[in-house]
């Protein structure tokens, strides 16, 4: 019974991963060619996948904020 939460976002997390990657796969497998914005880029990408678009937003405008 403790493990249901997590069970559910397994769950969730097959559902949600396929589909994702389909529509990101080309900027989730191609590096930029920037030491220091291809993990981040890397990190936005998981987070699409996964269906964690607040993450993603989140990482989106930090790595805005640090570009200025």
């Amino acid at each position: 019974m403790k493990d249901d939460r997590i069970n559910q976002f397994i769950d969730e997390l097959n559902q949600t991963i396929a589909p994702n990657y389909q529509i990101t796969k080309e900027i989730f497998n191609r590096e930029y060619g920037y030491p220091e914005l291809d993990p981040l880029r890397d990190e936005i990408c998981k987070c699409l996948i996964c269906g964690l678009y607040q993450a993603c937003l989140l990482y989106t405008s930090d790595a805005a904020d640090d570009m200025q």
